[in-house]
């Protein structure tokens, strides 16, 4: 999915940003909202003509943390490898998007300073992260900020007529673009195998609980989860109950986000979601 729909400012930061590129950009904000597709996109504007040649993988070196896991000391050192290696001779510039920033060990964030204290030439850094106050500071220093903003609402109810979001689609995931055109670019089949995951997560015991954990192990099929349930208790009358399962949820999904691995929290979720 190349389509975006950005919010007004952002995609006026991203023009200007193209029109005058620096060696490192920091795009920032919530989980839903594109910034990965918009990293990627943006990399082929950078680019230009050199993004049509050949294996788009020999001048953009994609990281991301893997699964349960932080940004690591052993994939920064391919990020060196990659920037410090000889430039062709037919190609004008790299890209290296680097997403999940902010789950950056400590080791990692220093292996990254070294290169960005001296940029690597004819190289770009994009970072991808949901909270930039995780990343530290001095990182932060060297990158020209790209705010990712929720888009406005005529957007977002463009975006809804044009893929035919259901309400029922919106109402599980929210104000989140990119989440809502995949949702949409789902068949059928997967959204209502979604939901009865949740009513047998919600509704049964224990047991069924756990079934469902152990059928899920993509961090973004558990967010989704974690997000029809939270959308179908809110419907609920508030009640001691619902409070407790609310809290449930929430620290579910702030292991989530930081990196937990998606099945042991969605055990440990079954666990105490009573």
């Amino acid at each position: 999915m190349s389509k975006l729909t950005l919010h007004p400012t952002t995609a006026s930061q991203l023009h200007s940003a193209a029109l005058q590129p620096t060696h490192g950009y920091l795009f920032a904000g919530g989980a839903g909202l594109g910034k990965t597709t918009a990293a990627h996109n943006f990399a082929k504007t950078l680019l230009g003509k050199q993004a049509n040649t050949g294996d788009l993988a020999r001048w953009v070196l994609f990281i991301e943390p893997e699964a349960g896991k932080k940004l690591r000391l052993p994939q920064l050192e391919r990020v060196h490898d990659f920037a410090n290696h000889s430039k062709p001779n037919n190609i004008s510039s790299k890209v290296i998007i680097l997403d999940g920033a902010d789950s950056l060990t400590i080791e990692a964030a220093n292996s990254l300073l070294l290169l960005l204290e001296e940029p690597p030439p004819f190289t770009t850094f994009i970072l991808v992260a949901e909270r930039k106050d995780m990343i530290p500071k001095t990182v932060i220093s060297r990158l020209q900020l790209i705010n990712f903003y929720t888009p406005t609402n005529s957007q977002l109810e463009g975006l809804i007529s044009e893929y035919k979001v259901s309400p029922e689609t919106y109402d599980v995931i929210g104000r989140y673009p990119a989440l809502l055109i995949s949702a949409s670019l789902e068949d059928g089949t997967a959204h209502e195998q979604l939901l009865a995951k949740a009513q047998s997560f919600q509704q049964g015991g224990i047991s069924d609980r756990l079934v469902v954990s152990s059928g899920i192990a993509d961090k973004s099929e558990a967010q989704r989860l974690i997000s029809t349930i939270s959308a179908n208790i809110q419907k609920q009358s508030f009640s001691h109950h619902w409070s407790v399962r609310a809290n449930s949820l929430i620290k579910a999904q702030i292991h989530l986000y930081n990196n937990g691995n998606p099945k042991f929290v969605l055990e440990h979720l079954a666990l105490e979601f009573e």
